[in-house]
């Protein structure tokens, strides 16, 4: 598929994206990668189309430029701060899906570039 989508909440402040996985339905799950906020933002896009969905904002404290996010495996990706040199690994949590794929949104969580948190740890 080639093609330019909106995404919501995203307001000309775009860092870099990743796809997550393509499912069993032909569904798009990527995030999207924000510097203000330092954020991650995760969506699904239905196998027919449109603009992705919105699901789960992951907030990236101590980070003080976001600058590139990759693809790992399963729901982990690793997020590149480009002052201080840290590669950050963040496992997303479950998304919250409601009916017919689309989300609820909101679910999210915290990674940490300083050190420690539930979604991810550097020094």
């Amino acid at each position: 598929k080639t093609g330019g989508w909106t995404l919501s909440g995203v307001n000309g402040d775009l860092v870099d994206g990743a796809v997550l996985q393509v499912d069993g339905d032909g569904n798009l799950w990527l995030v999207a990668l924000t510097c203000e906020p330092a954020q991650l933002r995760e969506y699904v896009m239905g196998s027919a189309g449109g603009d992705p969905v919105l699901l789960a904002v992951y907030e990236l404290r101590g980070f003080r430029e976001p600058e590139g996010v990759s693809f790992v495996a399963g729901r982990v990706v690793v997020v590149a701060d480009k002052v201080s040199g840290h590669l950050v690994e963040v496992e997303l949590s479950a998304p919250l899906l409601g009916g017919g794929g689309g989300g609820g949104g909101g679910r999210g969580g915290v990674a940490a570039a300083g050190g420690g948190g539930a979604a991810a740890a550097a020094a």
